[in-house]
C-alpha cells in the first residue's frame, strides 16, 4: 500500500500536463548536456580528438600522393568558385538589374567550371597513361601492349 500514493501523484501530474508533454516524455529520451562529470574509468568512445583517430587521419593523408592532392584541391576550388560566381551573377541580374556585372560573373563562373573539368580530365589522362605504362612494363611482350592501341 505504500506504493499507491506515489502512483496517484504521478497520475495527477500527468493530468496537469498537456498531451504533447506526456508524449514527448515517452518518446524522447533524456539527453544530458554534458555537464555531468564522467565516471572514473569511463572513456568517451566517440572522441573525435583522440590520439588514435588523429594518427590514423594523418597516416591516411600522408599516403595520398602530391599530384592527387593538388588535383583534388584545384578541382574543389574551381567548382566552389563557379557555384559562387554563377549564383552571385544570377542574383545581380535578377534582383539588382545589373546585367553587365551579373553577366560577367556568370561568364567567369562558367570559366571556373570549365577549368575544373579540364583539370579533372587532365588528371584522368595522366593516371590512365601511368597505369598503362605500368601494365606494359609487367607484360611479357614488353611494349607490344601499348602499341596496339591508338598508334
Amino acid at each position: 500500500m505504500s506504493s499507491d500514493p506515489p502512483a496517484e501523484s504521478e497520475e495527477a501530474d500527468d493530468e496537469d500536463r498537456s498531451y504533447e508533454e506526456r508524449v514527448q516524455d515517452e518518446l524522447v529520451p533524456d539527453i544530458g548536456v554534458g555537464d555531468e562529470p564522467a565516471q572514473a574509468g569511463e572513456e568517451l568512445a566517440d572522441d573525435p580528438t583522440g590520439d588514435e583517430d588523429v594518427a590514423s587521419l594523418s597516416e591516411a593523408l600522408g599516403e595520398v600522393d602530391d599530384e592527387l592532392g593538388n588535383a583534388f584541391v584545384g578541382i574543389l576550388v574551381g567548382v566552389k568558385l563557379g557555384v559562387l560566381l554563377i549564383s552571385a551573377g544570377a542574383l545581380a541580374i535578377g534582383f539588382a538589374g545589373m546585367t553587365t556585372l551579373g553577366g560577367g560573373l556568370v561568364g567567369v563562373g562558367c570559366l571556373a567550371f570549365a577549368r575544373a573539368g579540364q583539370r579533372y580530365w587532365a588528371y584522368e589522362r595522366t593516371r590512365t597513361a601511368d597505369s598503362q605504362d605500368e601494365q606494359s612494363d609487367t607484360d611479357e611482350g614488353g611494349g607490344a601492349a601499348s602499341e596496339g592501341r591508338n598508334g
